[in-house]
């Protein structure tokens, strides 16, 4: 039997989730997963391409030839994951390529900011990694923008990868079917019924 403080803790950090919006509270059921709506999708990465473009620009000005060594290595794995067939490890080195570059911000507030999106991005992410062509397309946005990294053009870099996360919102609303409740659902993963929840 659970005891009270184990109680206490699991009722707050379900209500922590539910503030974050990965669950819904319901009546006489408790908890429930809450859905993602093409809205949220576009909420949250509009913010992470503000959010990315400051830090593309800010470590632009920053990279040792280290970093750009360790950008390019990842680059290239990524690349070659995918051209195998691997797209799971290939879009989890695209993942890596952004977090190095948020690292090379070395902009502490700008990182937690970033990271509080992570528990609603990763859901993203995933849908979007399925989408036609993302991950492809995805993987020339990235050698773009370490082109500009490399080259020390920090407006560049900005412009690069903000532009990079709104055209994965485009991508995922191109291929996306939103139901009747407003809840997404990619056409060849989750048939739409009416009324789905």
């Amino acid at each position: 039997m659970p005891t009270p403080g184990a109680s206490a803790k699991r009722r707050q950090a379900l209500l922590r989730l539910e503030q974050i919006g990965l669950v819904a509270a319901a009546p006489n059921r408790g908890f429930i997963v809450s859905h993602l709506r093409l809205q949220d999708a576009r909420e949250i990465l509009m913010v992470r391409a503000a959010l990315e473009g400051l830090a593309a620009a800010e470590a632009c000005l920053r990279l040792t030839p280290a970093d750009i060594d360790v950008l390019s290595v990842l680059l290239c794995q990524s690349r070659e994951a995918y051209d195998a067939g691997n797209t799971e490890s290939s879009a989890e080195l695209g993942h890596q390529f952004h977090y190095r570059i948020m690292d090379a911000a070395n902009n502490q507030r700008l990182s937690e900011m970033i990271s509080s999106l992570n528990d609603q991005y990763h859901r993203v992410r995933l849908i979007s990694n399925a989408t036609p062509d993302r991950l492809d397309k995805s993987l020339d946005e990235h050698e773009a923008l370490f082109t500009a990294l490399a080259s020390g053009n920090a407006l560049r870099s900005e412009q690069l990868m903000r532009q990079h996360l709104i055209n994965v919102y485009h991508d995922l609303e191109l291929n996306a079917n939103v139901a009747d409740d407003g809840h997404l659902h990619l056409s060849h993963l989750l048939p739409v019924t009416p009324n789905a929840t």
